[in-house]
């Protein structure tokens, strides 16, 4: 079901489709890996911390807020790292297309508390992730030029 949200940043593309916006930052360790959690919530699979951009919300701010929320992690340095649409990244709104900001921050010794979004959580080498992932998480993290710019950070 479609539903529009006046407090979400959203627009109508060229071909009438429904365009959430979204934001997520990639949590990288001290030994280079990084945080994912399984969703307790559709999509129930492993994600990174992220979601929808408020409107009016900077992007950026945005995506920082999702990390404090989903994980209890608070970040002040997260680096833009990829803008893409994605296709078939339905959200529980109706959404099924999603213009996404994504950050990567580096984080030292952290204490992650999930809330009720998670169910669990893990530090994954980039070599050995989990195959249940989120579509936007699966897109972003089998992405060569995202790859690289993480081993960067």
């Amino acid at each position: 079901m479609l539903v529009w949200d006046p407090q979400l940043r959203q627009y109508f593309n060229e071909d009438n489709n429904l365009v959430h916006e979204s934001a997520g930052v990639i949590l990288i360790n001290q030994d280079s890996e990084i945080l994912l959690f399984f969703r307790s919530k559709f999509p129930s699979a492993y994600t990174i911390p992220a979601g929808h951009v408020d409107e009016g919300e900077d992007v950026k701010l945005a995506a920082t807020r999702e990390v404090s929320e989903e994980t209890g992690v608070s970040i002040t340095d997260a680096v833009l790292i990829k803008e893409d649409i994605i296709i078939g990244d339905s959200c529980s709104r109706g959404a099924d297309i999603h213009k996404w900001f994504l950050y990567a921050s580096r984080v030292d010794k952290v204490n992650v508390e999930l809330t009720d979004e998670g169910e669990s959580y893990a530090w994954f080498d980039l070599d050995s992730l989990p195959t249940n992932l989120t579509v936007v998480t699966k897109v972003f993290l089998n992405d060569v030029d995202v790859l690289a710019k993480l081993k960067e950070i």
